[in-house]
């Protein structure tokens, strides 16, 4: 009742809203406006809802309706967050009355020219955000809305140059992850929204359009990668992420069109007169192409070819496209199994749909054209285009490396990844498996030979012609060569033994190091509802993961493959050197060659390797660039050297490229400018290290015939002497403490606090012999203590020291204890007489103790030999630590006898007694 006498707040806006002609402008000028519309205040939403109101809220968001003075910055921000906010009824009412009111804000928006785009940034954001707050309160509708706008692809591409309009394409093709904007991708693809995309990259365009554009196509190539463990739990819904645009990109045009750019000739400078180009500063900027803009293309295509590759890796793809399809007909067939009715047909559906959305990238064609370019890009690597002279820096003048020459050698590393991938190294029987789009082709038998193909790529399996000829065992074609279990055990959760239960196992390795068992038997088709099926003789648990016998598989493979060599690699190089096993035994590198060994085989006919040591030694402060040199010689060092053009790649980087000469050349370069005046260390010397100990690891486990030709092209015995030189004192550099050691109290200054850093100290007792020996000398109190007081010290988590017995103080806890106890027998001439008896008669609370009270050595020699204790630590000292430390191990009568110490009166009580 207290409404009717005025007790509550009246809202403002329910005032405003009880006049009948009531302006918008008002409305929007009202400071609790968004609040009321987060409170879904219900006045509010209808007078929203009117198409009038509506028409003027999207009037000030394109800039139709101008407001005055302060109304011109407010009214439109204001409009904007109204209709982005969570009033359903405004989408509703826009779509519902799509005429008036979407189809103008689009064609107002899509009808400026892209300069003035260009200067309307807020009005671009407003824009942008509202479709995208749209599209994902309604994104059938929305969608549907979009499609049917005249031209539409074309007209915001004009204005891709704006990131909003960029930000608002890459939310659409977001839809593709919810089943509602299911065939967003076809309707794009059908438009030529990639091919479109690249050519905006060409030199005639501005150097700000190649770098939107690039950072688009980037940004959808890393939304449909797949992710290590991105199989297990997809396909339920709308399916996994497509990769149609990535396979479009990694087409054969699309990729000789970036290609053209990369290798385009630079248009020709204007002429400039005068004697400086102050005059040509002033002038307006020169008409397109021109170097900025040409310079632009060229890295910006790089860069997309380069995040192509790094973004799908066939090694990777392949068992994830056999684990999502797997998983997605082991669902099929359990729903069939409720409702037993054309299962072979449904599955065949099932694995149509699957197939479609994911198809493999295949990265021939990449390969293909840039061996033809090879030869191109090293003559743009030695002399190049975007080179405009030394650039005056705080050390003088320096020939800059130009991004150009950067991600070039960047290239290099990535093309070399690139031929490694097993998919690029197989035999041409197996070219059947994908079609020109990359789709796996041949229904549900395809799945058996994709699996069989995995297999091969892991080094489990050997081709046809590999094997032995005597081999009775041929595996069926038409089953899975997978691992068949029980016919009764059918598991569900195949997906969760995916991920792993050892504990060494994880997602990567499950993705690059899937092996799959080539022994399968026959199962019976006469209890399954689904004869026609090819899964029904391999339930779910028979489908799970093929990873669980990893280990035993690379035994027996490792066992098998006498002439393979086997050498530690790190995971990076994992990626790239995954081969399939019949290309390990081509030592003759006769016949075709396979496109991964004839990218090895130019990358060697150009001197690669050598061009890209000279970049690096002339370029000592560049970082970037030595970690792309350092990536492509550890490739080739880490890579099998039983055969192919890796084992050629390798004699070359020795012989053409000399590299030991380099290290030597680089190492004495890096000790005379160390040894100048203020001279410091030359920046490639921490890569420099690097490069020497993977040419140590690979010359000890190279097979000794290829030991004894590097061995002609080593320098000797410099080679030697630097080993057991430089590198020796560098490695032992690196591996020493940072802070020098431990530190520790001085022998002899027990009683000050004074601290010094024990060098010298190299060892102590491990964490588990400490615990064992503190557990059997001393209680739980005091070892927590002094394990508190050593994790407290500057170890900085360094190899176990060595107990020092000459040291006390370096003791463990066992030691301190009995260190303690003998300061208590020490102290015991400072009690009084009636003191003694006390201990006589209790034996001594000592006696009641874990204590040991055998002297140990330092003690005894320190109480003999050395001068007297301090007269400063008194009994009474040594006796308030120990019940500090653990009173409890003290008797009732020693502990009530002791009581006064506590006291505000102990000292005098001790007067007294002496």
């Amino acid at each position: 009742m207290f409404w009717r006498f005025g007790f509550h707040n009246a809202s403002t806006i329910d005032s405003l809203l009880d006049k009948e002609d009531i302006s918008l402008e008002a409305i929007l000028d009202e400071d609790e406006l968004l609040q009321e519309c987060k409170a879904q205040n219900t006045r509010l939403i209808d007078y929203f809802s009117r198409v009038d109101v509506l028409q003027r809220l999207l009037g000030y968001v394109t800039g139709q309706i101008e407001g005055e003075d302060k109304g011109a910055f407010k009214y439109p921000y204001v409009a904007t967050e109204v209709l982005c906010s969570e009033i359903w009824s405004i989408v509703e009412t826009c779509l519902n009355n799509s005429e008036q009111l979407l189809t103008p804000f689009w064609e107002t928006v899509l009808d400026r020219s892209s300069e003035d785009m260009k200067t309307q940034m807020v009005m671009a954001s407003h824009f942008a955000k509202i479709n995208a707050v749209f599209l994902s309160k309604k994104p059938a509708e929305m969608l549907a809305f979009i499609q049917a706008q005249p031209n539409v692809v074309d007209r915001s591409l004009r204005h891709i140059e704006t990131p909003p309009f960029a930000d608002l394409l890459v939310r659409i093709i977001q839809l593709d992850e919810l089943p509602a904007g299911a065939g967003v991708l076809e309707w794009l693809s059908q438009e030529n929204l990639m091919f479109k995309l690249i050519d905006l990259l060409a030199p005639s365009q501005s150097a700000n359009m190649h770098t939107v554009v690039a950072d688009l196509i980037k940004g959808i190539i890393s939304m449909a990668a797949p992710s290590p463990a991105a199989g297990l739990s997809d396909g339920m819904g709308n399916g996994p992420a497509s990769n149609r645009f990535a396979r479009e990109l990694a087409h054969r045009d699309s990729v000789a069109k970036l290609t053209s750019y990369i290798l385009s000739d630079f248009p020709k400078p204007p002429n400039k007169t005068g004697d400086s180009g102050k005059d040509n500063e002033d002038d307006a900027e020169p008409p397109l192409p021109n170097a900025e803009s040409t310079t632009s293309s060229i890295v910006q295509s790089i860069c997309i070819i380069i995040e192509l590759i790094r973004q799908n890796n066939s090694d990777y793809f392949e068992p994830y496209l056999f684990h999502t399809l797997r998983n997605r007909l082991i669902h099929v067939q359990q729903q069939l199994q409720m409702h037993t009715q054309d299962g072979r047909a449904a599955l065949e559906k099932a694995m149509k749909d699957m197939v479609n959305r994911m198809g493999v990238v295949h990265l021939g064609p990449v390969l293909e054209i840039m061996i033809d370019k090879l030869e191109d890009l090293q003559k743009y690597l030695r002399n190049p285009r975007s080179m405009k002279g030394p650039v005056l820096t705080t050390v003088g003048a320096l020939t800059p490396l130009t991004f150009e020459r950067y991600r070039i050698c960047e290239l290099y590393a990535e093309l070399l990844h690139c031929s490694n991938m097993s998919l690029l190294n197989r035999p041409s029987e197996y070219d059947h498996l994908y079609d020109a789009e990359g789709r796996l082709q041949g229904g549900l038998s395809a799945l058996e030979e994709l699996a069989q193909v995995i297999a091969i790529g892991a080094g489990n399996e050997r081709d046809g012609e590999g094997m032995d000829d005597e081999s009775d065992e041929i595996e069926p074609a038409h089953e899975f060569p997978v691992s068949t279990a029980s016919h009764d055990s059918v598991s569900l959760d195949s997906d969760d033994d995916m991920s792993g239960d050892e504990p060494d196992s994880s997602d990567d390795e499950a993705m690059e190091d899937i092996a799959i068992h080539d022994e399968s038997n026959e199962f019976s088709h006469s209890t399954s509802p689904l004869p026609e099926t090819p899964l029904e003789r391999f339930p779910s648990s028979s489908l799970s993961d093929p990873t669980s016998s990893l280990a035993a598989r690379r035994s027996n493979s490792g066992s098998d493959s006498g002439n393979s060599t086997a050498r530690p690699r790190s995971s990076s190089s994992r990626r790239s050197t995954h081969r399939s096993s019949t290309m390990g035994s081509q030592n003759n590198i006769s016949g075709p060659l396979v496109l991964g060994e004839r990218l090895k085989q130019k990358f060697l006919d150009t001197n690669v390797a050598s061009t890209l040591l000279d970049l690096f030694f002339d370029f000592p402060w560049n970082n970037f660039l030595h970690s792309i040199v350092y990536d492509l010689i550890h490739q080739v060092l880490t890579g099998r050297v039983d055969g192919g053009y890796n084992r050629e790649l390798t004699i070359g980087l020795f012989r053409d490229a000399r590299l030991l000469h380099r290290i030597i050349e680089g190492s004495k370069r890096n000790d005379i400018e160390s040894a100048k005046p203020k001279g410091v260390r030359l920046g490639y010397m921490g890569h420099l290290t690097l490069i020497s100990e993977d040419v140590i690891n690979a010359l000890e486990h190279f097979p000794p015939e290829l030991r004894l030709i590097i061995a002609q092209h080593a320098p000797q015995p410099e080679w030697d002497e630097y080993v057991t030189g430089r590198y020796k004192e560098t490695k032992k550099k690196d591996s020493s403490l940072l802070g020098g050691g431990k530190p520790v109290i001085a022998p002899g200054m027990r009683g000050a606090a004074q601290w010094k850093v024990d060098e010298a100290d190299t060892g102590a007792a491990t964490n588990a012999e400490r615990d064992r020996e503190a557990e059997q000398e001393g209680r739980g109190e005091l070892r927590r203590n002094i394990r508190t007081a050593r994790e407290g010290s500057a170890d900085f988590g360094a190899a176990p020291m060595e107990e020092d017995d000459d040291d006390e103080f370096h003791a463990g806890p066992p030691h301190f204890a009995r260190y303690l106890a003998q300061e208590m027998q020490g102290s015991s001439e400072h009690f009084s007489s009636d003191e003694a008896s006390d201990d006589d008669e209790d034996g001594g609370w000592l006696a009641h103790s874990s204590f040991e009270l055998r002297p140990p050595p330092t003690i005894s020699t320190r109480q003999h030999n050395g001068p007297q204790r301090s007269p400063s630590r008194s009994g009474f000292d040594i006796l308030s630590t120990m019940i500090l430390l653990d009173p409890s191990q003290m008797p009732p009568q020693r502990q009530a006898h002791l009581l006064p110490i506590h006291s505000d009166s102990r000292h005098q009580g001790a007067r007294q007694r002496r």
